[in-house]
């Protein structure tokens, strides 16, 4: 990924405004060292004070969302970000997958089904070994895999009937090296993350582009996750269960972006400048959660560059998965 290029682009002054005081952080790293330290004196052994603990997780979990949320209102008020004309950017989908037989094809129905096209969209397959690449000949009509001249030299395969759906196969590498390959063969000026097993709904694309367009000193665009589950009886309990806790995830990580402090953004589903990726070296390939570790390294190289890492998380770039 060092060795990936891109078109020189202008940067951008960001416009932040005041940061939050020194004792918010007080408070927040306090109230999470305190479970933490009752847990490793052993007090949650003691049956006397299981319950005890649980209220005091439960308060903290209460009291530290409330606190993010009165900062993140804060700042809001405070901080005044610059609307600057801007092109309309262009879109690379890609989705990384690995014997995704059964989820691909509902993946890439989602896409085709929007509204706003993106330029492109790239399957990046890593050496599969199920029938996912038979699957997707057959119904996106790819083009015959030339003969590789080398084993491990990457294929680029084109369909015939969607002329911007595009697949590329390659051997066995791991998720980051997968995305790190197809961010390379990626001109977009925006690059979209979508998991194999995650659906996105119709006007996300359209949501992601004008965020970029309104505001280009953004540096990504979180999407919401809809957790699905069997339709039996104990797969609509999960759901409901897995639903509140994405709903709560999210929320605090929407807080978190008007602070412009968010660490995390779902994996499954995001949007990100493809400068800036580039300029970070792509996902760590040593990494075993390239997601997570990936934001702190872009956090890290705008900081240097004495700029804030913008992060919106965008309540209408929305996408179902599989839990």
């Amino acid at each position: 990924m060092r060795s990936l290029s891109c078109r020189p682009r202008s940067e951008l002054a960001v416009a932040t405004g005041p940061r939050p005081a020194p004792v918010f952080w007080l408070l927040v790293a306090a109230s999470a060292l305190l479970p933490l330290g009752l847990l490793a004196a052993g007090l949650i052994q003691r049956p006397a004070l299981a319950g005890g603990f649980l209220l005091l997780l439960l308060f903290y979990d209460s009291a530290h969302g409330c606190i993010t949320f009165a900062v993140a209102c804060w700042s809001l008020r405070h901080r005044k970000l610059a609307v600057l004309p801007a092109a309309r950017p262009t879109i690379t989908v890609i989705i990384p997958a690995w014997n995704e037989s059964a989820a691909l094809q509902d993946s890439l129905r989602s896409l085709l089904e929007q509204s706003d096209q993106p330029e492109a969209i790239i399957v990046a397959d890593d050496g599969s070994d199920d029938d996912s690449i038979t699957r997707l000949r057959h119904g996106f009509a790819l083009a015959p895999s030339p003969p590789p001249h080398h084993r491990a030299t990457p294929r680029l395969l084109r369909s015939r009937s969607h002329p911007h759906l595009s697949l590329l196969l390659k051997p066995h590498t791991g998720k980051a090296d997968t995305l790190n390959q197809a961010i390379g063969r990626s001109g977009s000026d925006v690059v979209i993350i979508l998991d194999a097993d995650s659906r996105m709904l119709q006007g996300s694309i359209a949501a992601v582009r004008l965020a970029f367009q309104r505001h280009p000193q953004l540096t990504a665009v979180g999407g919401v996750l809809i957790p699905t589950c069997a339709p039996t009886p104990m797969g609509r309990i999960l759901a409901f269960f897995q639903r509140v806790e994405y709903l709560d995830t999210h929320v605090v990580r929407l807080c978190w972006s008007a602070m412009d402090a968010t660490l995390m953004m779902s994996g499954a589903c995001g949007a990100f400048r493809r400068q800036r990726l580039v300029e970070i070296g792509g996902f760590d390939t040593a990494s075993w959660t390239e997601d997570y570790d990936l934001m702190y390294r872009l956090h890290r190289s705008l900081r240097q560059q004495g700029k804030a890492c913008q992060v919106l998380i965008h309540p209408r770039f929305l996408a179902t998965t599989d839990a």
